[in-house]
């Protein structure tokens, strides 16, 4: 796990919503080269709170995900956890 490749892996996990995450993208402004913490406020997050509503079975690999993220070495990575 990378600090650069977190989004990516993240929103790699739910390939059958990517139009949601280019949606709330384009909504917010949100651009991955302004930061990891950025796209996990204004993009993950709204994502995991849509989960936790409509679809609490997959709610479950988002919160696996985070929790890998918050026991990384960088702490780059699980800042962005914490923050999150």
């Amino acid at each position: 796990m990378k600090y650069e490749d977190l989004y990516d892996e993240f929103i790699n996990l739910f390939p059958e919503d990517k139009e949601f995450f280019k949606r709330l993208e384009e909504e917010t402004g949100a651009v991955r080269s302004i930061g990891m913490h950025i796209m996990f406020g204004l993009v993950v997050s709204p994502y995991i709170l849509r989960l936790l509503e409509k679809e609490p079975e997959k709610a479950k690999k988002a919160f696996e995900f985070i929790e890998k993220m918050e026991t990384s070495e960088d702490e780059r990575i699980a800042n962005v956890a914490d923050v999150s």
